[in-house]
């Protein structure tokens, strides 16, 4: 089980999961952070996620728009929905549980469960579940039978899961989708996943709508409705919090760089528009963050002078 004390996930688009046990396709990850701002941002994987708060508040913006959870809330993500995670209230402690397809798709796969993979008919899940102790009662057991790995755990963590599921597919389906729905939602992840992997190429030049809208061969118009009605965002909101993200990181990597040279690495000409969008998706400016970070790092605080040129 890997546990993370300040977990931040640079990368995007598709999310390729490695599971530590291939015959067991389930992933275990602890996740602690002390402060709020964004914690993962927008990917997908064609695992299905479960996230249990055992404290602090999330954010999870996804398919159905944005859910809130709290202690003691389950978040539920679809197989390739795209989401990201925005810590509201710190310190967060997040478990997370990824699940394979392949564990429903066993050599005597059944008809129940192959409602979670391609087929007929795909069961979509809400993604909130609030209020159900059950649920969290079998994923709690399940998570410690994952910890611990005493022999058997295998079967303790299958028979939770399933009892999971029995309560999901009773009480927490929002709707069914067909194979050729499916499919349809695929390729239009698979155009997505295309223009992403350019922005994460080309942030650091000016990137025009006109330029990624070309890359679908589609107009610009089209091509704003299409990203959004996919991930939720609008393509600038995308790349601006892409940046960010790199900036943040670059932060991190280079305590030395001035915010005016962490802005202009990560695309931004103009480190004040820099400094409205840092705030707006991290929740404070790029010298109030610089400042905590260089604290932890134990440099001094920048001069006062690099801090006014972000207002």
């Amino acid at each position: 089980m890997k546990n993370t004390a300040e977990a931040y996930n640079p990368s995007v688009l598709h999310e390729e999961i490695v599971m530590p046990n291939a015959d067991l396709p389930i992933n275990f990850i602890e996740h602690h952070r002390d402060a709020t701002g964004p914690f993962c941002i927008l990917h997908w994987h064609s695992e299905i996620e479960l996230a249990y708060v055992s404290q602090g508040v999330v954010a999870v913006n996804c398919n159905s728009g944005t859910v809130e959870a709290g202690p003691g809330d389950m978040v539920f993500i679809n197989s390739n929905e795209p989401h990201d995670y925005h810590i509201l209230a710190a310190p967060i402690e997040l478990f997370c549980c990824t699940i394979g397809l392949p564990l429903f798709q066993g050599r005597y796969i059944t008809g129940y469960e192959s409602q979670f993979s391609p087929g007929s008919s795909i069961a979509v899940f809400q993604n909130h579940v609030s209020g159900d102790e059950q649920i969290n009662r079998y994923f709690l057991t399940m998570w410690e039978e994952g910890r611990t790995q005493e022999k058997g755990y295998e079967y303790a963590v299958k028979s939770n899961l399933y009892g999971i599921l029995s309560l999901m597919v009773r009480h927490h389906i929002e709707s069914t989708i067909s194979n050729k729905q499916y499919l349809y939602k695929k390729r239009n992840l698979d155009s997505v996943n295309r223009v992403i992997q350019y922005i994460e190429g080309h942030y650091q030049t000016d990137i025009s709508l006109n330029e990624l809208a070309d890359l679908l061969n589609v107009n610009r118009f089209y091509f704003c409705r299409f990203f959004k009605e996919v991930t939720g965002s609008t393509p600038i909101e995308y790349l601006n919090n892409y940046r960010t993200h790199q900036a943040v990181s670059l932060m991190r990597r280079q305590p030395g760089y001035t915010i005016t040279q962490v802005a202009t690495l990560v695309g931004y000409n103009d480190s004040s528009y820099f400094a409205r969008v840092f705030k707006r998706v991290m929740g404070e400016s790029p010298s109030t963050y610089k400042a905590r970070v260089d604290k932890e790092l134990g440099i001094p605080a920048a001069p006062a002078g690099e801090q006014a040129a972000e207002r």
